[in-house]
């Protein structure tokens, strides 16, 4: 999501809803970025914060977020395999990235401008550049006068990544790693992104979030990131309701919305690969 230069605007309205609250922002001052740099390699998911507390303050409490719903509600969320934070203007992003506080990787590509390493799949990258300092009036903006976001909760960035994430990791363990692929190149065809907006792009905004009709990845990251927030105490970063009964990342519920509740019908397919409803 980009920084609309009306966020900077004198004479705008904000609410200051955004969730940071000054003890977390005294927490986060305090951070020591190498231990949780130390604690979420221990997990697993290979990261490097570049010394930026806030971010790896959010990752952590992200982390610690989603351990809690697959444990508290026997769920199967999928992590990250990587968490970098870089500068946006070193990769080959292109001008519309500058503003964005961050992308997630699903297949291995080169993304460096001056060299030819290759980035990895299942990979966040947040940018370095993206006015940190500034989060509570940005989510303030980006729910309150863009309706970019689900919520105007600080964390919903990073749980949007992770989200991400969670989608790849999903079709990953139902396909296996040559048949996600596919399904992840079919996700992000050029054509099937286009005749989602026209079919399904009204819908994604009136029912999420105007966000959601950018892409078929998007619909899904928007959705996850909608339920978990508004399920979670601000406060404690914790939940204690399943955000997923009764939705269509709940794989009990096979038929429950064919009839009833096409859009959510819709949402569970493009959550499983299946992009067939596109073309019916």
């Amino acid at each position: 999501m980009k920084i609309n230069n009306y966020c900077h605007s004198q004479n705008k309205k904000i609410y200051y809803t955004g969730g940071l609250t000054k003890q977390m922002v005294s927490e986060i001052s305090n951070v020591n970025t190498n231990a949780i740099e130390h604690y979420m390699n221990h997990q697993g998911i290979n990261v490097d914060f570049a010394n930026n507390k806030f971010v790896a303050w959010s990752v952590l409490k992200t982390t610690e977020l989603i351990k809690s719903l697959n444990k508290n509600f026997h769920l199967k969320i999928d992590f990250p395999e990587n968490i970098f934070v870089k500068n946006f203007s070193e990769l080959l992003l292109g001008k519309d990235f500058a503003e964005i506080y961050g992308i997630t990787n699903f297949l291995p590509c080169r993304l460096y401008k001056n060299n030819d390493n290759i980035m990895p799949a299942k990979t966040i990258i947040f940018n370095k550049e993206f006015p940190w300092h500034m989060i509570n009036e940005i989510s303030d903006y980006d729910y309150y006068k863009m309706n970019n976001t689900t919520s105007d909760f600080f964390l919903e960035s990073f749980i949007h990544e992770f989200s991400h994430a969670a989608h790849q990791g999903h079709l990953s363990n139902k396909y296996g790693i040559k048949k996600s692929v596919n399904k992840i190149v079919a996700l992000n065809d050029a054509n099937n992104t286009n005749i989602f907006k026209t079919k399904y792009g009204n819908l994604a905004k009136q029912n999420i979030c105007n966000y959601a009709e950018t892409s078929l990845f998007d619909l899904i990251a928007c959705d996850i990131s909608k339920r978990i927030i508004e399920k979670l105490d601000r406060n404690s970063i914790k939940i204690s309701q399943n955000p997923f009964k009764n939705s269509p990342y709940n794989s009990n519920l096979l038929n429950l919305f064919s009839k009833k509740e096409p859009f959510n019908k819709f949402i569970k397919k493009i959550y499983n690969g299946n992009t067939s409803m596109l073309n019916d």
